[in-house]
């Protein structure tokens, strides 16, 4: 509106020049007190009065010419810039149905390979729960046969290896974290692979440890038990080793096979399909943002799923769950992907957390976020597994190292 005035305004002012330029030559003549009609140069005088104004008329129309020019380049580039901004909203609106439809895909992948998993007779999320109870056997059993390798001197059929592995054992006795980590560990890789399973890495920078891991594979490979008197099995109902009933677990199908076969494929699709989230950069898609789909995520793991995505995290199976961002101060981006987005809220309170438990093992991302006034875990207390093996520091006031105290008892 304000544009329109300005050209009325000067469309009547260059009128009203106009005329008054064209009565100029009249006017000077007519009734001007210098008399040009003697001189006889009325044309030069005409021309020399009309220059001035002519010029200035010629300096207006310049200016407006430039006027409209500059008015359509301003208009040029507001609606290019409003053409940038829809096209900057259509490839933000592209970029986001992408990533709803690459996590549909892997969501529903999920959901599938969740749904193909089967133990026994039990098929689906249910299976997770049978999967626990077989783990947390095979760590006492892994228990059971490091006392066993203990009791017989560190016997071992590796003579080559001698000094590795009592350099390896005094490791252990170090502290009561680094044996639980490492009973862990071991039951974890053989209730994934079966039996050991070793790097050619590890075997070159720790041959005690693949020593000692294979030691006490090979005692408990060879444990059998009876469900009558004229029946022996290895592993099975109501397992017991040398009279000591393991907490009347239940193994419905023989233990020490082995899950990769289902739970590789299985891992392999959650952390693809977590990585996917936490990786996505698109406008609008923050933490907040990303924190909704790892908790529609979470709504679809039970708890005893999320207690075996923990154990796979600790173990070197899964350790990009747990990688973290050293030599920083504590945060969300400086965590891992599970304390990032708390996607083990949920671990059933009544499961015996063996090895390290997960409250001790996020005990800083724990506290992190009750200063924040959020909880980690949805429960507050968990179960304790009753270790049969653990380090004792001395406390009596005497020069001797740690003390490793073995025992087995039901």
């Amino acid at each position: 509106m304000a544009k329109n005035k300005f050209l009325i305004w000067l469309t009547v002012i260059l009128t009203v020049v106009v005329i008054i330029i064209c009565w100029l030559p009249y006017l000077l003549t007519q009734y001007s007190i210098l008399d040009f009609t003697e001189t006889g140069q009325i044309g030069d005088t005409i021309g020399g009065t009309m220059s001035p104004f002519v010029g200035i008329l010629a300096a207006v129309l310049t200016f407006m010419a430039f006027w409209i020019q500059y008015q359509a380049n301003e208009e040029q580039r507001s609606s290019i810039m409003d053409n940038k901004t829809e096209i900057q909203k259509q490839q933000n609106r592209y970029e986001t149905d992408r990533f709803e439809s690459k996590w549909q895909m892997l969501f529903n992948i999920y959901k599938e390979t969740v749904e193909s998993l089967n133990y026994a007779n039990v098929t689906g999320k249910a299976v997770f729960k049978e999967l626990l109870e077989e783990l947390q056997l095979v760590y006492e059993l892994v228990e059971y046969g490091y006392v066993k390798w203990l009791r017989c001197g560190l016997c071992h059929d590796k003579p080559e290896y001698k000094d590795s592995v009592i350099a390896f054992q005094a490791t252990l006795m170090t502290d009561d974290n680094v044996l639980r980590s490492f009973l862990t560990e071991t039951a974890y890789t053989i209730f994934f692979y079966g039996k050991p399973y070793f790097s050619i890495e590890m075997t070159k920078k720790n041959p005690g440890k693949v020593v000692v891991m294979e030691q006490v594979y090979n005692i408990i490979s060879k444990i059998e038990y009876s469900i009558s008197e004229n029946v022996s099995k290895s592993f099975g109902v109501h397992m017991t080793i040398d009279g000591v009933a393991l907490y009347k677990y239940h193994a419905p199908q023989s233990v020490l096979n082995g899950e990769s076969y289902q739970l590789a494929q299985y891992f392999r699709v959650l952390f693809s399909l977590a990585n996917y989230i936490n990786q996505a950069d698109i406008n609008g898609l923050g933490y907040k943002e990303k924190y909704e789909y790892f908790k529609m995520l979470r709504c679809q793991m039970s708890d005893e799923e999320q207690a075996l995505l923990y154990y796979n995290s600790i173990s070197p199976m899964g350790i990009k769950w747990n990688q973290k961002k050293e030599n920083e101060l504590l945060s969300l981006d400086s965590m891992g992907l599970i304390a990032k987005y708390r996607l083990v809220k949920n671990l059933p309170p009544r499961f015996m957390f063996f090895g390290i438990p997960p409250m001790e093992y996020y005990a800083r991302e724990t506290k992190y976020y009750e200063e924040n006034g959020k909880r980690f875990f949805e429960h507050e207390s968990f179960y304790k597994y009753d270790a049969k093996v653990y380090v004792e520091k001395k406390t009596n006031g005497t020069k001797e190292g740690p003390q490793l105290v073995t025992h087995f008892k039901p």
